[in-house]
């Protein structure tokens, strides 16, 4: 059987547990759920996230480079994507948030750079190739 490769934070800050649902509904399906769950000392933070979810990368301003766990159908035009959605790492600070931006915004101006410099680079070579077969001419 699959195993997860990253685990969960439950609101309970702890890492969620890997369960097995026996419902009538979803027998033998796997789920992360609050370690607390069932236990009478401690109150339970009702997490609940199923398996199947995808360990995802946000891009957004927001929320940069923080990971989340979505439905594997997100964005799918074939399947009805079921909007699942679950954080998995904690909230970035204002600072770390303001960084990565910055970080992010510096690595695509590069990339648009480097694209010009390679399209100048075709250019230059485009043209060499036409002066040297028109001076064989």
């Amino acid at each position: 059987m699959e195993e997860p490769s990253a685990f969960p934070l439950c609101g309970c800050g702890f890492s969620a547990q890997l369960r097995t649902s026996w419902s009538n509904d979803n027998p033998g399906r796997r789920f992360f759920g609050c370690k607390n769950h069932g236990s009478l000392v401690h109150h339970a933070c009702r997490y609940f996230s199923w398996f199947s979810a995808q360990l995802r990368t946000s891009w957004s301003n927001d929320n940069p480079g923080r990971r989340f766990f979505g439905c594997k159908n997100h964005g799918s035009l074939v399947h009805h994507a079921c909007r699942y959605f679950s954080w998995f790492d904690p909230p970035m600070t204002p600072r770390a948030r303001v960084v990565m931006v910055g970080l992010l915004k510096r690595i695509k101006t590069n990339e648009v750079q480097r694209r010009k410099e390679r399209l100048c680079w075709v250019f230059i070579l485009a043209l060499c190739v036409v002066m040297i077969w028109f001076s064989k001419l």
